[in-house]
């Protein structure tokens, strides 16, 4: 009989722990809503004044400190003191905790903007590095190359055609020699740059 009852406690028990821990996780799982202590009921009589005498009375009700002092005595008055105090002493904690936490939100906003203008440093710095690889591709490229010699071949071929109106309209009759080197030169010229770039070209840096 005794093992059957521990047996029964022991399952109560352990079901009300369950219970209990169920609870408490559910309770966990909810979220946090604000407590409102309920304020002590307010007597509607004070049997105490029954066993007051008369003049213990009249000392109550003409002299203000006498009946500051029984209501306080009472227990709905000291009830209400505790509430208030306790009241008070939470008002003032979150009042601390939050001039704390405003504290801490305008250190992350100004932390957040000097992230933000290093953020626009950073990325004007990278524009400005990204633009100047794109103009040294330009400059560099397979066809900025073959149009630079392109152009110097031309600029040659340019300066024999006008060695050749001069030795036409008689320019360079006095300095035959002279001509001669000047022609063969920018000649030679225009020969090798014209030849690189149709090397480039046929060696499909650019499109022939």
């Amino acid at each position: 009989g005794d093992g059957g009852g521990g047996g029964m406690g022991m399952s109560s028990s352990s079901a009300a722990t369950s219970a209990s821990a169920s609870a408490g996780a559910s309770a966990a799982s909810r979220p946090l809503e604000e407590v409102h202590t309920p304020l002590p009921a307010v007597p509607s009589s004070f049997p105490e004044l029954r066993t007051k005498t008369e003049p213990e009375l009249q000392v109550l009700a003409g002299v203000d400190e006498e009946l500051e002092a029984f209501a306080m005595s009472q227990e709905s008055a000291a009830s209400f003191v505790g509430v208030l105090t306790d009241t008070r002493a939470d008002n003032l904690e979150k009042a601390r905790a939050n001039l704390a936490m405003e504290a801490k939100v305008r250190e992350l906003r100004e932390r957040l903007a000097e992230l933000k203008a290093e953020v626009r440093e950073n990325k004007a710095r990278l524009d400005a590095r990204l633009a100047e690889q794109r103009a040294a591709a330009a400059r560099y490229s397979p066809a900025a190359l073959v149009a630079g010699i392109a152009r110097a071949a031309d600029a040659a071929d340019d300066a024999t055609t006008r060695l050749s109106s001069e030795l036409l309209e008689g320019v360079a009759a006095g300095d035959l020699r002279g001509w001669s080197d000047r022609y063969i030169e920018a000649r030679t010229h225009y020969h090798i740059k014209a030849a690189k770039a149709e090397v480039l070209k046929r060696n499909g840096f650019v499109p022939a």
